[in-house]
């Protein structure tokens, strides 16, 4: 009887073990194929999503990008791109997954207009305006903040603030969080408050 049991047994527990492996790898499939669908595996990398962006803008370069993120959006990964060029402030909406625009804005600086365009669209010829870019104005914030270096700088971003183009950078120092907002075109600092980070 103990070697019926055994045998018994043993295709049962074969049976378990090839069930529980089954289920494994379809829902293994599902995730890298739902995944992959939403662009989270895969797709295009962020320096080509940069230069998806550039390409609608000519005569830019890397260093007018003053935001780049890689979000997770609508269903979908995408980056939100923001380049500041030739006095105008472009949006683009880039799919992780095959890098096509979806959604260009293009907002002219100083003026607040915004206009909505198709991603073949070409970018108005403006007069040159002055802006000391991102880099800039971190160090504008960071010579607010005695000892604080540019590894302190925990956001910098583009934004557009009554029509004018401003730079908001955050800076965590010595347990104090800085939050300036400082003008794009002349670097000069528009707002600086403080709290402690655990207000």
């Amino acid at each position: 009887m103990d070697n019926k049991e055994q045998t018994a047994k043993a295709p049962k527990k074969n049976r378990i073990i090839i069930i529980i492996a089954a289920v494994v790898i379809i829902l293994g499939i599902i995730v890298f194929a739902a995944g992959s669908i939403m662009g989270v595996f895969g797709g295009i990398s962020e320096q080509e999503a940069r230069q998806a962006a550039l390409d609608q803008v000519p005569g830019a370069q890397d260093e007018n990008i003053v935001t780049l993120i890689k979000e997770f959006d609508d269903g979908r990964m995408e980056y939100e791109v923001k380049v500041v060029y030739d006095n105008v402030a472009y949006d683009f909406k880039i799919l992780a997954k095959n890098g096509e625009i979806y959604s260009q804005e293009q907002t002219a600086i100083g003026g607040g207009q915004t206009t909505a365009q198709t991603p073949s669209a070409t970018p108005s010829d403006n007069k040159t305006a002055e802006d000391i870019g991102i880099e800039k104005a971190k160090e504008v914030a960071i010579a607010q903040v005695e000892g604080s270096t540019v590894g302190d700088v925990v956001k910098a971003e583009a934004d557009m603030d009554g029509g004018m183009l401003t730079y908001e950078i955050e800076i965590i120092y010595n347990e104090l969080q800085y939050d300036f907002e400082i003008s794009a075109s002349t670097g000069e600092v528009l707002k600086m408050e403080s709290e402690s980070i655990y207000d």
